[in-house]
């Protein structure tokens, strides 16, 4: 389960980064976990929505409402081979609809994330981040099984 929550937590921590570049707010997170097709063995594919009261674009925040949707499709005796994130109800940032309740995203939270992404632009992604991240990546895509982008860079084209 460590493993989703670093993949789930990653997916989430780079989906944020781009909300807030786009100076957007996002009102939904939907989390889906699957097995392999490919294997024989039990399977198992489930996926679960949270409906937010207010947009955000706060990591921590979207990384503690992915957990919950986590924690409501998990189920041990499987072995995982893919999660992921998907953010809707995208809006304009500046357009959001404020809660009486308090769920809004204050001033500190924006500035902690300004300051975080400034620090990730100018020393490279991932200099800082939140714990949930993780620091060994196990989970992510095995690059050595991937064909190289012919059709998609330039560079990769073969010379004659």
């Amino acid at each position: 389960k460590c493993d989703l929550m670093e993949s789930i937590a990653n997916h989430v921590t780079t989906a944020a980064e781009k909300l807030r570049k786009q100076n957007c707010i996002a009102k939904g997170i939907a989390v889906s976990i699957r097995t392999s097709p490919f294997k024989n063995g039990p399977q198992y594919y489930n996926s679960h929505v949270i409906n937010l009261t207010t947009g955000t674009s706060i990591t921590h925040k979207l990384i503690m409402h992915a957990f919950e949707s986590l924690n409501q499709i998990y189920k041990s005796g499987f072995e995982y081979k893919k999660a992921g994130i998907m953010l809707f109800d995208i809006q304009p940032k500046q357009y959001s609809q404020l809660s009486f309740f308090g769920e809004n995203d204050s001033l500190q939270e924006d500035h902690l994330m300004r300051i975080i992404d400034q620090l990730n632009y100018r020393s490279g992604s991932g200099t800082v981040k939140h714990a949930a991240c993780g620091v060994n990546r196990f989970w992510k895509m095995l690059s050595e099984m991937k064909s190289p982008s012919y059709s998609t860079r330039w560079s990769d084209l073969i010379h004659i």
